[in-house]
């Protein structure tokens, strides 16, 4: 059925106070058009933008839609569709707010190695998130939001109030960011009693029964042990086309940092992607020249990527990430998905890069 859609984000990040209209509109016959309004809230918006440059067929202008109302809800100013709840952000605290706590990172396995971790029940499956990494600090007098690299960020309300409403005086949970919704997978302390070096399992059990079933703001990742379950839950977002799955450790207490190879806690994504940093951006064009870093520092170039009508082009120096089939000199069939906040130099390695298996041979 083609209907024509309409959202209206808000964002109150740090005292603003704007309006976001995205709007799906036929154009002519059976081609459409993706409009966009914005401006401060109570007050005129601008007049209406074609986000595409000429109409499109119904189901291509859906995915610009779908795209351009779901950049703006993960972007840097944080819109939400729920104008009734308290949707905005609060602003990131000073760093020393965090206690200088660092998460647990991943490290990722190919998919002939998958097959060992569905079997083995010592190994915990979750799905893996693809939002922002946010341990989140809450105690009687702050609600404190944190990205990976152990620095204070801005924090939803809707998150901070939803960790309120548990019962619990103070804790700290570790999860992803989804535009406004903390999908929680650990519980490093509660009420004061820190849970580190605790089994995995146990500290995952006791974040099931404090969250339950979810409250506004805040639910557990879904997650699978024994491995028909495993199975079950594999099929199930390989359907839903989701990011990949995580495999943890049972026993493993918490470790902060990637280790250098493997780990308790390691994780396989469907589809390839790299933090890559922006060289260039390409004149008259809507594309960018980005490149990664050998071990000695050195830019490696990873060619060009075409940015999307429904993000903005990155300034030369951003942290952008892109998906790709597989890398041979440079990334095969890149997709643009948006500049990473979250992210420096240290993440655009050259190791991150899946390079097919015939690339140096077909290079020489």
């Amino acid at each position: 059925m083609q209907d024509e859609k309409t959202v209206t984000l808000y964002s109150q990040l740090n005292g603003s106070d704007k309006v976001y209209v995205a709007q799906l509109r036929r154009a002519d016959g059976d081609l459409w058009s993706v409009l966009y309004q914005n401006g401060k809230r109570g007050s005129t918006l601008t007049t209406p933008k074609a986000k595409n440059a000429s109409p499109l067929p119904y189901e291509a202008a859906v995915k610009v839609f779908d795209d351009l109302v779901n950049s703006k809800k993960k972007g840097s100013s944080k819109y939400v569709e729920d104008e009734s709840v308290a949707m905005a952000y609060q602003a990131a605290p000073e760093k020393a707010a965090t206690g200088g706590f660092l998460p647990q990172l991943l490290n990722p396995i190919r998919e002939p190695d998958v097959e060992a971790y569905l079997k083995d029940d010592d190994w915990i499956m979750q799905e893996k998130m693809n939002g922002e990494r946010r341990p989140v600090r809450m105690t009687t007098e702050a609600v404190v939001g944190m990205n990976k690299k152990g620095d204070a960020v801005a924090v939803a309300l809707s998150i901070a109030d939803g960790l309120r409403s548990l019962q619990a005086s103070s804790l700290l949970v570790d999860g992803e960011d989804m535009g406004g919704e903390l999908v929680a997978f650990d519980l490093l302390s509660l009420d004061g009693e820190g849970l580190r070096n605790r089994p995995y399992e146990e500290r995952f059990r006791h974040l099931q029964l404090l969250v339950g079933a979810g409250v506004p703001g805040v639910r557990v990742v879904r997650s699978a042990t024994g491995e028909a379950a495993k199975r079950e839950l594999l099929a199930t977002l390989r359907e839903e086309k989701a990011e990949g799955l995580v495999f943890k450790r049972r026993s493993a207490v918490f470790t902060p940092g990637r280790p250098n190879s493997d780990g308790d806690q390691i994780k396989f994504k469907f589809t390839e992607s790299a933090t890559c940093h922006v060289e260039s951006v390409t004149s008259g064009k809507r594309s960018v020249s980005v490149c990664v870093y050998d071990d000695e520092g050195r830019p490696v170039s990873m060619g060009r990527v075409t940015v999307p009508p429904n993000h903005p082009l990155p300034a030369p120096g951003a942290f952008v990430e892109i998906e790709y089939l597989y890398a041979m000199q440079s990334l095969v069939q890149p997709v643009y998905l948006g500049v990473r906040n979250d992210q420096d130099r240290s993440d655009c390695t050259l190791s991150q890069i899946k390079f097919r298996p015939d690339a140096a041979l077909l290079a020489a």
